[in-house]
């Protein structure tokens, strides 16, 4: 498919100071024109507004949505956030649509969450409502009720546990949870989380599903890191990860540890990082040895130009993947930017058929007006490349963005 969209985006970004309310205003339009595989243009229209009030007693409001014509149909709407707000001296409270973030990662609610304080050191932490998924912006049907106990002293340590509630199909699945960290003033930190559903039965080497992970890392050196961590894998995470950990989630299955050591270094205009590690999957059907493993580099060839190259490869037999990926950028003004990425993959999975994985981009951006009443800037992008299903695509995209009216109103 060879896709063009011409997206004018327009942010409108207000803000009121005054001694009672402070608030904000987004608004985003875009038009799209997409050829189809029979050559009959398409169009998709898109409007997107964002609205964030504070008052200064301490409530909140914050709202964000869209509309869109899906191509095929009637205008649909999504909800990003709806959410109310209120924050005292030892609490607060949110309800409606939000995201909460937490050590297992975001959770997306919609529902209410509570932050008291107990005492100077120690935080209740209670949540409720169902969960709602990041790219359809639907919740689900299972309803969801937690609650955890957080201490930080303000030291070297802080840590918490808790216990989560899911109802999954008229039953309630149980899931504890526990995690630390410990820092030093050197820069050095170390972070230990786990979790466990103990009812809930499963051919896993522990009696029940678990995942659990320690990490670590210390500077050394002059400008470089070295860390090092160990992961066991047999429980589905809570939360909708934001992007993929490790290889290993989409080349095995449940069922497996995995080890890692890394190191970066910074030598003045070239850095350098990698990391290497072996995984053992434990499935009682199906026992077998891998590992993960990547190198890469970075080179400043002046101010304005940058370059980088990575490797990267991992093997769960009989699955494995390995290729690489360049990228260079060239910035010639404060906005103005250049960038060139390709990237090369042979993966070959659990089943089926071998397949190369490629993908090429350039993108490109430069100022139109700056000044202090807006900015607006032009971008293009075009990218191709072919998928894992061998199916080869194309597209590009050019698109106008601006911001209007920023500052304190008086």
């Amino acid at each position: 498919m060879i896709g063009l969209s011409i997206l004018p985006l327009l942010l409108l970004g207000s803000t009121q100071a005054s001694e009672r309310l402070d608030w904000r205003l987004w608004s985003w339009s875009g038009v799209e024109a997409r050829p189809s595989y029979h050559a009959e243009s398409q169009l998709r229209l898109k409007q997107q507004l964002a609205l964030s009030m504070r008052d200064r007693s301490g409530l909140s409001f914050d709202a964000s949505g869209a509309v869109r014509d899906p191509l095929d149909g009637a205008w649909v709407g999504d909800l990003h956030r709806l959410a109310l707000g209120l924050r005292g001296a030892c609490y607060s409270a949110s309800v409606g649509r939000f995201v909460m973030a937490s050590e297992r990662g975001f959770l997306r609610l919609d529902g209410a969450q509570l932050d008291l304080g107990l005492a100077p050191a120690i935080t209740f932490h209670g949540w409720g409502g169902r969960s709602w998924h990041p790219e359809t912006w639907e919740p689900g049907d299972d309803g969801l009720l937690g609650a955890e106990l957080r201490v930080d002293p303000g030291l070297v340590f802080s840590g918490g546990a808790g216990w989560e509630g899911r109802l999954v199909d008229d039953a309630i699945v149980h899931r504890l949870h526990a995690f630390g960290r410990a820092r030093s003033v050197g820069g050095a930190w170390a972070t230990a989380l786990a979790e466990a559903a103990p009812l809930e039965q499963s051919d896993s080497v522990l009696g029940s599903p678990a995942r659990m992970a320690l990490r670590g890392q210390a500077p050394v050196g002059g400008g470089g890191t070295m860390g090092a961590g160990l992961r066991w894998e047999d429980l589905d995470r809570a939360v909708q990860p934001e992007a993929l950990s490790s290889p290993m989630d989409w080349l095995s299955g449940p069922g497996y540890v995995a080890a890692e050591l890394e190191g970066r270094m910074a030598l003045k205009r070239l850095t350098l990082q990698g990391s290497v590690g072996p995984t053992r999957h434990l499935s009682p059907d199906h026992a077998s040895t891998g590992g993960v493993a990547r190198a890469g580099l970075g080179v400043a060839l002046g101010e304005q130009l940058s370059v980088g190259a990575a490797l990267s490869g991992a093997l769960a037999q009989p699955s494995w993947v390995w290729g690489g990926v360049a990228e260079a950028r060239w910035q010639p003004g404060e906005r103005g930017a250049l960038g060139v990425e390709a990237g090369l993959f042979r993966f070959s999975p659990l089943e089926g058929p071998m397949a190369n994985v490629v993908e090429g981009r350039v993108n490109a951006e430069a100022p139109l007006v700056r000044g202090q009443g807006g900015e607006l800037t032009l971008l293009a992008q075009v990218a191709a490349g072919s998928d894992r299903l061998l199916d080869p695509w194309i597209r590009g995209g050019l698109s106008l963005q601006g911001s209007f009216g920023r500052g304190s109103a008086p």
